[in-house]
Order: C-alpha cells, then sequence, then structure tokens
C-alpha cells in the first residue's frame, strides 16, 4: 500500500464528483494533487487501510466544501494551496453540510487538523 489509489481507487474521479460547473473539475484536479502528499504521509506513517480511508473519506468531503466555497464566491482565482490554508486549521475544518453525528463531525475535524498540521510544518 504506497499509493492513494490502493485505498481509494475512486481518488482520482473526485473532482468529478465534486462538479457543479466545468470550472470545479481542474480546480478539483489541483487540490488532489495537494492532497496526494498528505495521504502518502498518512501511508508511510503505517496507519492501517481502514484509518487512512476515514482520512480520506474525510479529505473527499472538505475537497467538495472548497469547491462549494469557491463555485459560490466565484473564485477561481484564489489558489487551490491558499484555499485549502485558509480552509482548514488547528481547529479543524469548515462546516460540512454532509457530516451530522457528533463522532463523525468530531472525525473529520481530526483530519482537517492533521492535513493542517502537515501543510503548516
Amino acid at each position: 500500500m504506497t499509493d492513494p489509489k490502493d485505498i481509494c481507487p475512486n481518488y482520482p474521479n473526485w473532482p468529478k464528483t465534486w462538479e457543479g460547473l466545468p470550472e470545479d473539475v481542474p480546480y478539483g484536479r489541483t487540490i488532489i494533487q495537494i492532497f496526494e502528499p498528505f495521504i502518502i504521509h498518512l501511508i508511510e506513517k503505517g496507519l492501517t487501510k481502514k484509518t487512512i480511508s476515514r482520512h480520506m473519506d474525510n479529505l473527499w468531503f472538505l475537497g467538495g466544501e472548497i469547491i462549494r466555497e469557491v463555485c459560490m464566491n466565484e473564485a477561481y482565482e484564489t489558489p487551490p494551496s491558499q484555499q485549502i490554508v485558509e480552509s482548514v486549521d488547528a481547529s479543524g475544518g469548515p462546516y460540512c453540510r454532509h457530516l451530522h453525528s457528533p463522532s463523525d463531525i468530531k472525525a473529520y475535524d481530526a483530519t482537517c487538523k492533521k492535513l493542517h498540521q502537515f501543510l503548516t510544518h
């Protein structure tokens, strides 16, 4: 297990799943390029496939929320790297309208915190 596709075969197709407008797909492709080193870092840390899969599920939610925010505010000129850094911090991630249970929200925020730490250190 050395590649995000080993854990989530649909990973390369995430940008298409986030698409609301045609501009979303190339923006989303850049987002997954930014996520990939983080996922590889999790793999290299020796985390279980189940744990990495859960983090990847949360990254999929995060990417969708970022695309939604960019689309709603017509902010495609904001580089995806900047948008990600502005979206996650030491307390978690942006609100995710698809998560409702406290445990799912906690797991999502934990992933966002780990991503923030990875990107800022």
